[in-house]
């Protein structure tokens, strides 16, 4: 009997091993999978106030709506103890991962809260279970923000895993989601009287996408609602006379000298990408402005007085695109409806350039 049983075992041991070769897909190697050493450096400008939160995703890379998160990580007041080449802060993040030879990788990252397109006062709730479509195509509206480095910022980068390596090293700089406004003022004679009584802000768009897209971001504009930038009056005591206008080189004379450009504090000065307009900013004369698309780019409403005589101004500005520093120097002349403009539009991290008058 032991010789039978024996015998049988030995004719169902075939049957049991291909049986149990079923469990492993056809073409899977699990061979390739290991687990893998990833030291993140996340970049920022955040050199003062540093951002409140971090928020890193790691998708397995797949297309579409079948990326899988493989790590999830929320981190409340990041020290950003770190510093790049160029003198970025960067804050590390190490992870050990169990992925497959040949993927790759796709990381993202948000910093700072943005808040609900539907509820503007709720922030938006990130998680593991946050697509990376829903990420990627994921809108939100305009708040108020304490200062450069709490507005919404978010990046993105990607690393192929192969058998030649276990350690990797992945920069993800992160850039800031929305634009900044900066608004100078002078006159060009020292004994007029100018006093700046209001300025708004029109064509708002009612969201902004908080990653970059490859496709241009075309938002809904808000036609019906201006925003006010400033309250109250302030009197302008900084004087440019033509004769003292500087040339492109003489930065200098605008890079604190309240006496030749005044900076107008404004209450909000950050705004939500807005891709119709140009390269250039437009005076408009009494609906003279030469552009056609006065209903969906940017403009602001500039009212003062001069020697006590109420002027008001619609300038229209250039395309806004995020992480950028938008800066207009206005001078008002001798004559009460005589006005200049120049603007100047940089990546956030560079200064002014002196305006050409």
């Amino acid at each position: 009997m032991r010789t039978a049983f024996l015998h049988i075992l030995a004719c169902l041991l075939p049957f049991l091993l291909g049986g149990c070769s079923k469990d492993v897909p056809a073409g899977e190697n699990r061979a390739d999978e290991r687990i893998v050493n990833l030291s993140l450096g996340i970049t920022t400008r955040a050199d003062a106030d540093k951002p409140s939160v971090l928020y890193l995703w790691i998708f397995d890379g797949s297309e579409g709506a079948g990326s899988e998160c493989l790590y999830f990580q929320e981190m409340f007041n990041p020290e950003f103890s770190g510093v790049d080449l160029e003198g970025n802060p960067v804050q590390p993040v190490d992870v050990q991962l169990l992925t497959t030879n040949g993927t790759t990788l796709k990381f993202c990252v948000v910093l700072n809260d943005a808040m609900k397109p539907d509820e503007p006062s709720q922030p938006i709730e990130f998680n593991k279970s946050t697509p990376l479509t829903t990420l990627e195509n994921l809108e939100f509206t305009l708040s108020e923000y304490a200062d450069d480095n709490r507005v919404p910022m978010s990046g993105t980068a990607e690393q192929l895993i192969t058998s030649t390596s276990n350690d990797y090293r992945i920069e993800i700089p992160a850039e800031r989601a929305v634009a900044k406004l900066e608004l100078f003022v002078t006159k060009n004679l020292p004994g007029s009287s100018l006093w700046i009584t209001g300025i708004s802000l029109s064509n708002n768009p009612a969201t902004g996408s908080l990653f970059r897209n490859e496709e241009k971001f075309e938002p809904v504009i808000d036609t019906g609602k201006s925003v006010p930038l400033f309250a109250g009056t302030v009197r302008i005591t900084a004087s440019l006379t033509e004769a003292d206008a500087p040339g492109s080189e003489d930065l200098y004379l605008f890079e604190g000298d309240d006496g030749k450009v005044q900076n107008i504090p404004l209450t909000n000065p950050y705004l939500l990408e807005n891709p119709w307009g140009d390269g250039g900013i437009y005076l408009d004369e009494n609906g003279s402005a030469s552009i056609t698309d006065t209903d969906s780019r940017y403009f602001l409403t500039f009212s003062y007085t001069l020697d006590g005589s109420p002027v008001e101004k619609k300038i229209y500005l250039t395309t806004i695109e995020r992480n950028t520093l938008n800066k207009v120097f206005i001078r008002i002349k001798e004559k009460v409806f005589d006005i200049e403009v120049s603007y100047s539009v940089k990546d956030w991290v560079m200064e002014v350039l002196t305006p050409e008058f």
